[in-house]
């Protein structure tokens, strides 16, 4: 589908700098709220919420590649940044406020109920030899 938020309106959400292109994260924020979208079975999220989703998820994007402080200090020269490494969409406040206008729970649910099986396709365990009988 076709991007559903302007540039600028991103761009009033975050702390802006022009070295850094916007549009390839609104291109992430568009496919992803294109996936929230198709996973709406009951059509309960409108344009207008469609299209601040899309917008939250792009700052969210922006943002993970430009972080906003939390806290600064100049007498220490330390800072502080939203989030920590592996909280997805928890990572900063624009990604929490895309979960909550995703009232389908599909923003929710990414990442969550995976699991990794394995399958051993070796020699049945009776039929394995000991490390002395392959000598």
């Amino acid at each position: 589908m076709a991007q559903r938020v302007k540039l600028p309106e991103v761009q009033a959400l975050v702390k802006y700098n022009d070295q850094i292109p916007m549009q390839p994260f609104v291109d992430i924020a568009t496919a992803l709220t294109d996936k929230v979208s198709s996973n709406d079975t009951l059509s309960v999220l409108s344009t207008a919420l469609l299209k601040q989703i899309e917008a939250n998820l792009s700052a969210h994007y922006y943002s993970l590649r430009d972080p906003d402080y939390l806290e600064t200090k100049t007498q220490d020269s330390s800072a502080k940044f939203y989030g920590k490494t592996g909280m997805g969409l928890d990572f900063t406040p624009w990604g929490q406020t895309a979960k909550e206008l995703d009232t389908t729970g599909f923003l929710s649910s990414l990442g969550k109920g995976q699991s990794i099986g394995i399958t051993w396709l070796g020699t049945p365990i009776d039929d394995q030899l000991t490390f002395e009988e392959r000598q």
